[in-house]
């Protein structure tokens, strides 16, 4: 009698394990994984094609400043909506908002070639960062979702593998493609040609730079398609987190009380700022260390990337076995580390340092944002959505990295703001990530 109560207990033992680390719906993670890779591709694609876009147009540098600013803008209040979305109708409803909002955005993206209209690209990327920020929104939280809360760490941080592979996939094709079969005239060559050559020349140009974005559009079409006929868990399935919350200044009054929350908030907008900081920088931090152009430099970025990829990869295994708070602060030292040996240290020990560094901070976002909306129950969507807010800080650290660097004789001392950014990060994670 004994000996089968052991078995019984065994069995159920090992029935539990195996519930834990289950997906509870593959199908719709699967579809959540390839949402995760398709909103990689415009992040990426828009810096690859600038330079060309800039040319074609003749834009001067405010005006393309003013096209990252469209974006960040975007990115930064689409979240708010995409919460008070998500928290009535669910997640479900967010995605396809999202994508057709992407659509529609690279639609306007394309037309501004056939056009010949700066103002189409200008509107369609807004448009795009919008529906990024709603697929941002409502996938992140909704890949913790799908199986045991043990395991939510390891679920973003696998899906975000896919966004990663499709900013380095981007980075590495798409700057074949766009700008590799375009002959780029000389000054010389120009003022020998007509007017009107002149005029089909820079329309080539915006054409072949626009291009990718019918394709985009194209392959989100089908999977907005895929997504409307794919079951997602149910407001039941996801348990507290399912519910609906009850107002959106109510949540936003009992998140103020929440503290691993709002540390987590702070963190984000770090993360954002260091990693912004890191890759708007890597190429000119290259090229002084190494003493090489612009397009050799324009390599190692890539070796940035894919660090950054192997970094996801390398943390969705570890996160199978470490608390997910214990990685992400080791994590954060040695990114530290690595940024700090990047200011002070120069030639290729400082380029390598530059990459480590890549690679220990690419477990951070998806690991900050499982922790910040851990145990949040029917307050996950709208807590979400001021998440996602965070990634403002992209557009705060370049500024305030590019003004120490003409102020300063030694360039690489702009690596010590990633270096605290990676600080205060192992602190949330170490000290406050942890709700009690």
């Amino acid at each position: 009698m004994q000996t089968s109560t052991v078995n019984d207990s065994s069995h159920l033992d090992l029935e539990n394990t195996i519930i834990k680390k289950k997906v509870t719906h593959p199908t719709a993670y699967a579809v959540l994984c390839s949402l995760f890779f398709l909103w990689g591709l415009p992040n990426i694609l828009q810096g690859i094609i600038m330079p060309q876009f800039q040319i074609g147009f003749q834009l001067s540098n405010l005006q393309t400043g003013i096209l990252d600013f469209s974006f960040y803008i975007g990115y930064f209040f689409a979240p708010i909506m995409a919460g008070i979305l998500a928290n009535k109708y669910g997640f479900k409803a967010t995605i396809l908002m999202g994508l057709t909002s992407i659509i529609i955005g690279s639609f306007s993206c394309a037309n501004s070639a056939i056009h010949f209209e700066f103002i189409f690209f200008l509107i369609g990327l807004f448009i795009i960062a919008f529906g990024c920020g709603f697929l941002e929104t409502s996938a992140n939280p909704l890949s913790t979702l799908m199986g045991h809360k043990d395991y939510a760490s390891f679920r973003i941080n696998f899906a975000q593998i896919f966004n990663m592979a499709a900013s380095v996939l981007t980075a590495f094709f798409g700057a074949q493609l766009v700008l590799g079969k375009v002959a780029y005239k000389t000054q010389e060559q120009l003022s020998s040609m007509s007017v009107n050559d002149i005029s089909k020349y820079h329309h080539s140009l915006v054409s072949s730079a626009t291009t990718p974005y019918l394709f985009l559009a194209s392959i989100l079409v089908l999977i907005f398609i895929v997504t409307l006929i794919t079951k997602y868990p149910s407001a039941k399935d996801m348990g507290d987190a399912g519910r609906k919350s009850d107002g959106y200044l109510k949540t936003i009054k009992r998140l103020k009380t929440v503290k691993h929350f709002k540390w987590s908030l702070l963190a984000m907008f770090l993360f954002c700022c260091a990693q912004a900081g890191l890759w708007g920088f890597a190429i000119r931090y290259t090229m002084l260390h190494l003493n090489i152009n612009p397009a050799q430099a324009s390599i190692f970025y890539t070796y940035i990337l894919i660090a950054s990829l192997c970094g996801r990869i390398f943390a969705s295994i570890m996160l199978r076995n470490f608390a997910s708070h214990t990685f992400l602060g080791i994590m954060a030292l040695l990114a530290m580390f690595s940024a700090i040996i990047a200011s002070f240290v120069s030639g290729s020990l400082g380029v390598y340092a530059l990459i480590a560094a890549s690679f220990f901070m690419a477990c951070m976002y998806p690991t900050i944002f499982s922790l910040g909306i851990n145990k949040l129950g029917k307050d996950t969507k709208i807590a979400s959505s001021f998440i996602v807010m965070m990634i403002i800080g992209c557009a705060v650290s370049p500024p305030i990295m590019g003004f120490i660097a003409d102020h300063m004789k030694n360039f690489s001392v702009i690596e010590l703001i990633p270096a605290l950014c990676y600080l205060y990060i192992a602190f949330f994670a170490f000290k406050k990530a942890v709700s009690k």
